[in-house]
């Protein structure tokens, strides 16, 4: 054992005093994250050790710890499988299937259990979050990593995924590392930065530690100018100062004052240097022992260790006993180095050619022994090329499980190797084409490049057109839709030797690329005018996404009606064939959503939403659940129901960042939560904000730009900017007329414009946007589209007419499923009523404004509405914050779940937060509906 392993902790009581309460406030329920940042030797190993030794005596809490090493680095969760193997294995090593209930089911192909490729990174460490979560129900937990420095990327991931929600959870985790600027990566950095993390970074010993270490090591006390020398050489580096001192008592020195004058001579600048003068005193045999063990890995089997290291087993036994007494190896279940910095020195002192010549023992051993193509795979990245067919079909294989760990920059990386070795020239397009896919999916590299490559190499039609769907889909998420559909239109779908299915895949890739990019429904158009309708239900998914796409184009354009438009939709969600996946070839259920809410059938709108949300749910896929609560935001604003639009889109916009993907779906949540900050009667200070974050959206190529510039101009007219309001409300029309979007139903941006031009004195553009917008609203029928436009019709018109023009609105909205609209245009009646000298009919008016607007939670209209009833005579009424009024997003979103039957833990997975929050979140929930249980929830929100 080396001397800095001594049993005494030198100068870390303040550390240790720092993680022994972190220990104790997640035992009460308050975790955390802890990071000891500290160069190597500083005693990061020996501080996790004596917090394990002190933490095994509490009942109530559990520790599991584990050790990155650099063979780990390319293993998918290789120190997240340390870390909770021992907990979530069985007795027969198969995954205890109590734990993965809910969410956590994702987190399965982790462990070797059953499951598919995951949906997103985002749900694959959502279901690891609820598998540790699910550990802890029993006794709080402690999760210990060292050296995370050399941990791989998606065991870092969950640690930071982790660290941002144990805050309410009986979970602490504790990271050891070397300097963020030691290792260079990013997320290593993110760690140390966290907010939450505490951050310990041990200082070098003193002198009165080196007092204590020289006479424990030599059994006497030094004189003070020997210690002093120590300490100088070593700079108060525990390790190696026990390095040091081991020399000195080999050399027999007495620490005297005489002797501290020879201390630099031979004070180790390195571990490299001590190793080499311990492996001089031992058998030959002992530093390929050595070196096996380096290039394998600690832990592993006295047998596979010595068919590695080529040692003849009549030598293993003295080899293995002197590394064991020079401080090299232990046993610990297994050939162990005493310490990480060891094995890195002697993996150091090993020449490259070596190195590799282990590293191919090492796999072929493996693979003898039918290990894991992972394992396998971690060697052979370090292994020459050499042109060996079983290494790229270890490699690809490899690479098809981290793909199913949800690991695509892993992947990568193994087939980057199998591409050099190199493949037979068969296979080359193979392994082309699974590395774009894995760039394209990791955000790295090259993918457009290899994709091309891929398709140019493919030997046969079908091949061809594998790697060009592929192509296509990393061009249209590098922001290049327009290539994606030339690429895809040069494939032969017709031809013979491409299968139906994967034909079919094509087209719909093709086609969905018309509803994501204005400029690729441009290139698109000949595709999208030669759109027939099939005729009955649809037979297949090519079919169905058609009957949606002709819905949205009939929604947009306005060129049929919203019965007719809404009868399509209705058709093309008959059978479940639409794709459920909103960001994979084409997205129907999504437009065809879209194109219902448009015809006004609201309710048929929120049905394919919640199917989308519990298929999300199925399959644990954030971008499916953030699609549809940004979708179905817009279908509660519709309805007028402003707390639930806001709920809606919150949790749209809290998880957007989580995931690559989503951002054109939450374009929309962007701009309608500030049309109902404007509804609930934020202050300007929030509108500002708004006004930012809508002005940082730069694409204007994607199909929902129109509507964050509708928004914009609606909060820059609310702020009394009319100006710029007017323009952004022009430019919307604008940019939504250059993809078809002419009809009025999708955005009401003339009636918006049409009333600030008139508060601008533009009276004559204002009537004329009017009566444009009110004569397509007509043609197309939707009543909500209708009664907007009636409005502006008579609120930009003559004076005189103004009260015939608002009834007729008014009378319209009625018949309308758009509540909030019936509120401001009963708002504007009473006002033209009173002016008009009719105090009677205004205060019917607008008290029955003030109704409509307190049930939808516009708390700006509930003002309004109170305004125009006191000026008509009414009698004051009270408003006040109560009730469904008073719950914030979160609170309601929460409330309506747990109204529905779901429990605690259902709702957690679902809104992506922890049960401790939806805990608290009911709590208030239950004091601001005067509520005391769930079961009356139903009625205290207007749901039962």
């Amino acid at each position: 054992m080396l001397e800095a392993e001594a049993p005494t902790l030198l100068e870390r009581e303040p550390e240790l005093a720092r993680l022994r309460a972190a220990a104790e406030a997640a035992v009460d329920g308050r975790g955390g994250l802890v990071v000891i940042e500290a160069a190597a030797g500083m005693g990061k190993t020996r501080l996790l050790r004596a917090l394990g030794d002190e933490l095994a005596g509490v009942r109530e809490l559990r520790v599991l710890g584990a050790r990155a090493t650099e063979l780990e680095e390319h293993a998918p969760f290789g120190l997240v499988r340390q870390l909770l193997d021992a907990a979530v294995l069985g007795p027969a090593g198969q995954p205890q299937e109590e734990l993965f209930e809910g969410a956590a089911r994702m987190a399965l192909p982790v462990f070797g259990g059953p499951g598919a490729e995951a949906a997103d990174r985002y749900s694959q460490l959502n279901g690891l979050f609820w598998l540790v979560a699910s550990i802890a129900r029993e006794d709080p937990l402690v999760l210990v990593a060292d050296d995370v420095q050399w941990a791989d990327d998606p065991s870092l991931e969950l640690l930071s995924f982790l660290a941002r929600r144990v805050a309410t959870l009986p979970i602490l985790l504790v990271a050891a590392t070397r300097p963020a600027s030691e290792s260079g990566r990013a997320l290593v950095r993110s760690l140390l930065l966290d907010p939450a993390a505490a951050v310990l970074r041990p200082a070098p010993l003193g002198l009165a530690s080196v007092e204590a270490m020289v006479r424990d090591a030599l059994g006497s006390a030094g004189a003070r100018e020997f210690d002093a020398a120590c300490l100088a050489a070593t700079r108060g580096n525990p390790l190696l100062l026990g390095e040091l001192l081991r020399d000195v008592r080999t050399r027999r020195l007495t620490p005297t004052a005489a002797t501290a004058a020879q201390i630099g001579s031979f004070a180790p600048d390195s571990l490299s240097a001590v190793i080499d003068q311990r492996f001089a005193g031992m058998p030959a045999s002992a530093r390929a022992l050595a070196e096996a063990v380096a290039v394998l890995g600690d832990g592993e089997s006295a047998p596979l260790v010595a068919e590695v290291s080529g040692v003849r087993a009549e030598a293993i036994e003295a080899a293995e006993a002197a590394l064991v007494a020079g401080g090299v190896l232990e046993d610990r279940g297994g050939l162990c180095f005493t310490h990480p910095l060891v094995r890195a020195a002697v993996l150091q002192r090993t020449p490259p050619s070596r190195r590799a010549a282990l590293h191919r023992r090492a796999a072929s051993a493996l693979r003898r022994r039918e290990a894991d193509a992972v394992l396998l795979a971690g060697h052979l990245l370090h292994v020459e090329p050499a042109g060996d067919a079983e290494v790229v079909a270890t490699l690809r294989r490899a690479a098809e499980r981290s793909v199913v760990l949800g690991a695509p920059a892993t992947a990568a990386a193994y087939l980057s190797r199998a591409l050099v070795e190199p493949p037979p020239a068969a296979r080359r397009w193979e392994l082309l084409s699974g590395l774009g896919r894995s760039e394209a999916r990791a955000g790295i590299g090259s993918p457009v490049e290899h994709l091309r490559e891929a398709v140019a190499l493919a030997p046969d039609a079908a091949g061809a057109a594998t790697a060009s769907l592929e192509l296509a889909v990393a061009l249209k998420f590098s922001g290049r839709p327009v290539e994606a559909a030339d690429v895809l239109e040069a494939v032969d779908v017709d031809a013979g030797d491409v299968p139906r299915e994967l034909a079919e895949l094509i087209r719909l890739e093709l086609l969905g690329l018309a509803y994501l990019s204005t400029a690729a429904r441009k290139r698109l158009s000949p595709l999208l005018a030669g759109l027939r309708d099939p005729g009955g239900p649809p037979r297949t998914r090519l079919e169905a996404f058609t009957l949606a796409a002709l819905a949205f184009n009939a929604g947009a354009d306005g060129s049929q009606t919203a019965a007719e438009a809404s009868e399509l939709a209705a058709r093309a969600m008959v059978g479940d064939l639409l794709p459920a996946d909103p960001i994979g070839p084409g997205y129907g259920w999504l437009i065809a959503g879209v194109a219902t809410m448009w015809a006004d059938e609201l309710d048929a709108a929120a049905r394919i939403n919640a199917r989308m949300i519990d298929e999300g749910r199925r399959r644990g896929s954030v971008l499916a659940r953030t699609g549809a609560a940004a979708m179905q935001s817009l279908v509660s604003w519709r309805r007028g129901r402003v707390a639930d639009a806001e709920a809606d889109c919150s949790l749209a916009l809290d998880i957007e960042g989580e995931a690559r993907g989503p951002g054109p779906l939450t374009q929309a949540a962007r701009a309608l939560s500030a049309l109902a900050a404007i509804a609930r009667g934020a202050e300007d200070g929030e509108l500002a904000r708004h006004e930012a974050t809508l002005s940082d959206f730069t694409d204007a190529d994607a199909l929902p730009y129109h509507l964050v510039l509708h928004a914009r101009g609606v909060v820059r007219v609310q702020r009394g900017d009319v100006d710029a309001g007017i323009a952004d409300l022009l430019e919307c029309g604008r940019v939504g007329r250059s993809w078809g979007a002419l009809n009025p139903s999708p955005v009401s941006w003339r009636s918006d414009a049409a009333i600030a031009l008139a508060r601008a004195g533009e009276r004559a553009q204002a009537a004329e946007l009017a009566a444009e917008e009110l004569e397509l609203a007509r043609r197309f029928g939707a009543q909500r589209a209708v009664g907007i436009a009636e409005r502006a019709v008579a609120l930009v018109g003559p004076e005189p007419a103004r009260a015939a023009g608002l009834q007729e609105a008014v009378a319209t909205l009625e018949r309308s499923p758009a509540r909030l609209e019936e509120a401001r245009a009963r708002i504007d009646l009473a006002r033209a009523r009173r002016l008009a000298g009719d105090r009677a009919g205004a205060r019917t008016e607008a008290l029955r404004a003030q109704e409509l607007a307190t049930a939808c939670g516009a708390g700006a209209l509930v003002a309004q509405a109170r305004e125009e009833s006191l000026a008509a005579g009414a009698r004051p009424r009270r408003v006040a914050l109560r009730g469904v009024d008073a719950l914030t997003a979160a609170e309601l979103r929460g409330a309506r779940r747990a109204a529905a039957g779901s429990s605690n833990r259902e709702i957690a997975e679902d809104l992506f937060v922890t049960v401790k929050t939806v805990e608290m979140h009911l709590a208030k929930c239950y004091d601001k509906l005067a509520v005391r249980s769930r079961s009356q929830l139903p009625e205290a929100l207007g749901t039962a």
